[in-house]
């Protein structure tokens, strides 16, 4: 008796596939580079005069306080504030009880999430020659 089923060949998807989880540096080099822009953009976009206290001589800008990295086994990428500002943003952002937020976090993540995706899938097919 004959076996039954459906088989098909995924041909070069399945090779390239394999290519980038033996790849991974290319894929995070392109998250770094999405991370880059997307960081850029939420920099613009962060009100200037949100400053945080480093100690009681100095002080640091919120929007000079950006970063951006990738995280768990270069599967994530997360762009927001230092450990010294990233607290003082959801103020801002989300507002309290006599300011009204400004949301530029979602915002920003609005109008360049899919510009950052398509950096992610442009740099990917890059590096994997495609």
């Amino acid at each position: 008796m004959a076996k039954t089923g459906v088989t098909f060949d995924l041909g070069e998807l399945e090779k390239n596939m394999i290519r980038l989880a033996n790849e991974t540096n290319i894929f995070k080099k392109a998250q770094l580079k999405a991370g880059q822009y997307l960081a850029e953009k939420l920099e613009n976009k962060t009100p200037e005069f949100i400053y945080a206290d480093i100690d009681e001589k100095s002080s640091i800008k919120l929007k000079d306080n950006v970063r951006y990295q990738v995280i768990k086994d270069d599967s994530e990428l997360r762009v927001g504030y230092g450990k010294e500002t990233y607290w003082r943003a959801h103020f801002a952002n989300i507002g309290t009880d006599t300011q009204q937020g400004s949301h530029f976090i979602e915002q920003t993540i609005a109008e360049e999430g899919q510009n950052t995706m398509n950096i992610i899938i442009q740099e990917t097919k890059k590096g994997l020659k495609l």
